[in-house]
Parts: structure tokens; sequence; C-alpha cells
């Protein structure tokens, strides 16, 4: 009889339960954009409604705030007109991030400087992402509340039945089509306002943008393989003590 054999099956399954905890937790790992110092090389975008950058854009200035955020320092956008709207961008270390698959995700609040304060349609873009083909646009009816509190939101970076590609007319995406799509992205712009009529300047705020792989355990499988191979070892050394 072996040695190894004579081993506890946990003792032997714990190395592939470690690598299946350690692979669990990479899967976890988010980079996140606090603000907490200054605005993290982010650029502002004055765009046409409904934030379609491609189809024209002037650049918008960012202010940083220390204070105020969700929590800490925040960056913010005011209203350029009512025939635009304000959009970020981010910097080339970001952008680099950018893999089909993860979750983008972001704190947001609006604030009005004049108007009525109410939205003028019942759904808005989140973020969109420019291509070769057209501008895919997530939009959302769940908007911050005017003058109200942070707003967190969570958008896929893969198919989602949100996703719409906007070109000279909008329609959903085919099947797979995102994949093709985002390969041949060229900017993303996140939303930081969206009131749009000529009384209604608002000022848009965001905080905590990160990116992170989708929460469904990526070591789930070889967890399983863990936990089937600490039964067989099992197994096999009752059937050895039995011999």
């Amino acid at each position: 009889m072996r040695l190894f054999s004579l081993l506890p099956a946990a003792l032997r399954a714990a190395p592939l339960l470690l690598f299946a905890v350690l692979c669990a937790g990479q899967a976890r790992a988010a980079t996140i954009i606090g603000f907490d110092t200054d605005a993290a090389g982010w650029t502002g975008l004055a765009c046409p409604n409904p934030g379609v950058c491609a189809l024209g854009s002037t650049s918008l200035a960012i202010e940083y705030l220390a204070a105020g955020g969700n929590p800490g320092g925040y960056i913010r956008t005011q209203d350029p007109s009512s025939s635009t709207a304000g959009r970020v961008a981010p910097p080339d270390a970001f952008a680099n991030l950018l893999t089909e698959g993860l979750l983008l995700s972001f704190d947001a609040r609006v604030e009005r400087n004049g108007g009525d304060g109410i939205y003028d349609a019942a759904l808005a873009p989140l973020v969109t992402i420019e291509t070769a083909a057209g501008t895919l646009v997530y939009a959302t009816g769940d908007l911050p509340t005017i003058d109200g509190g942070w707003k967190h939101y969570t958008v896929p970076l893969f198919d989602d039945p949100v996703w719409q590609l906007v070109t000279t007319s909008v329609r959903g995406l085919a099947p797979g089509e995102f994949t093709t799509l985002f390969a041949t992205r060229t900017r993303l712009t996140l939303i930081s306002e969206w009131l749009n009529d000529t009384a209604d300047l608002d000022t848009g705020g965001l905080d905590n943008i990160a990116l992170a792989a989708v929460p469904l355990p990526g070591a789930l499988p070889l967890l399983a393989s863990a936990v089937l191979a600490a039964g067989l070892q099992r197994r096999r050394a009752r059937h050895a003590v039995a011999a």
C-alpha cells in the first residue's frame, strides 16, 4: 500500500482546493477608480443627444471635487447645452483593460441647476461604445433621483438584450453580434447627465468606476473537481483498508 493512500482525503485534495479558492479570488478582483485625489485622467465630451459621440463631439471640462462622492472625491460635468449632453471617457490605462465578458460598474448622481427637473424621456443611455458599424448603447429607465443620492449601475460588456446598435436607426443585436462589434470598438463613454430641454441644466457626477469579472464563481468547476477527488480518495482509502 502506498503511503499517499494513507493520507486523509481532505489533505490529499488540499492543493486542488487551494488552487480553486485562489482562482475564485482572482475572479472577484476588480479595478476600481475612486477619484480620491484627482480626475484620474478621465476626460469630458459634449455629444449630440442621446449621446452618440460618433456623430460629433467637442471637449468638455471635468470638475473634480474632493468631497461629496460615494464616499470621498468624485468627478462631474455641467450640462453644456440643450442640444448636447455630457459624457466622460476613460484614459488609455483604463480603456486598455476593457475586455469582453467583464462587468463595468459606476455610481451616478444628478443635480439640477435649473428648469423643471423632470426627465424628458423614459429611457436614457448609461454607456456608449463606438464601433466600426455604429454605436452600441446601453440604456435604462431607472435613472438617479434628481437632486437625490448616488445610484449604482452595473453594465455587462457582453451580449445582453439591453444593448442596442445606433446607426441611422436603432435596433437590437443578433446573437453573437456584440462580440463582433466590441472587437472593433474605438471609444467607450459613460453618461454623466440626462436632462434635455432648454431650461434644464444639470450637473452629473460619477464615482467608483470599476471593471470586474462576472461574479459567477469561475472556480466552481475546480471546486467540484476537488470535492469529487476527495470523495474518490476516501473510497479508495476505505477499499485499501478493507483489503
